[in-house]
């Protein structure tokens, strides 16, 4: 026979769901830094901290929704101390959307540019790869034989 563990209290839940917002948005604040600093394999590292901390953020939050009328009778302090709090996360979540954008522009914008240069190269430089990634059999055949010559 299993034991049902009882269910947390108001006290309790309220404090984890403050506290796990807190470090959700220390880690987009990490990210978000990591990304304007250019620093990329930082910034996949703590994506995945973020990954996890998100879970274990929504999972806080929906504890909390389990009570609504503790809730709404909050003392006042304690409610501006979660608008604060709710403030500097939204903030922090719009920071870390725009500077994962840019990163994300950033990152086509250099591929779009490799892939250019290499086009622009391979065009130069006459070898030319078919859309299977195989080079064209006009250009091998000059090779065989070359090869065959050498031989």
């Amino acid at each position: 026979m299993t034991q049902q563990k009882p269910a947390p209290s108001f006290d309790k839940v309220i404090l984890e769901a403050l506290e796990e917002t807190q470090k959700f948005r220390a880690i987009m604040d990490q990210e978000t830094a990591a990304l304007q600093d250019y620093d990329y394999g930082r910034a996949v590292k703590i994506a995945e901290s973020k990954k996890e901390q998100a879970s274990i953020y929504a999972n806080a939050i929906e504890a909390l929704s389990q009570f609504p009328q503790e809730i709404k009778n909050l003392p006042q302090t304690v409610k501006d101390k979660f608008r604060s709090e709710k403030h500097l996360f939204d903030k922090a979540a719009e920071n870390n959307k725009l500077a994962l954008q840019r990163g994300g522009q950033m990152t086509r914008r250099l591929s779009e540019k490799v892939i250019s240069i290499t086009r622009t190269s391979l065009a130069t430089d006459g070898l030319n790869y078919g859309k299977n990634g195989m080079a064209r059999q006009e250009q091998l055949r000059p090779m065989h034989m070359s090869v065959n010559e050498t031989l």
